[in-house]
């Protein structure tokens, strides 16, 4: 029998998007896309998986343009806030939807 080491925690759905949250805040589109996609795949509700869906197409989208909030060429009116707020999980949590799942 196989054993697998170290084994990777099961995610759900609002852990995901919360993370996939803070990274797209961040800029990190790279990273967010991966996490929506990851969310999209473990959300149970078709709602969920349709915007966790959307959400990663849209991350990779901006991945491939190769920018951050810092490079784009119209700077947003919330740049300066970006730089200079921290990201909690709460901030996340209100930019997240998503229906319940428990």
């Amino acid at each position: 029998m196989s054993q697998r080491l170290n084994p990777e925690p099961v995610r759900h759905y609002p852990e995901l998007a919360e993370i996939a949250a803070l990274k797209e805040q961040s800029g990190d589109w790279r990273g967010a896309s991966q996490y929506w996609a990851m969310a999209e795949d473990v959300a149970r509700l078709p709602e969920n998986r349709l915007w966790a869906g959307s959400r990663a197409r849209y991350c990779s989208h901006e991945a491939r343009q190769g920018l951050g909030y810092a490079g784009r060429s119209v700077p947003s009116p919330n740049q300066k806030s970006l730089a200079s707020t921290q990201i909690s999980s709460k901030n996340a949590r209100e930019t997240v939807k998503y229906h319940n799942e428990e």
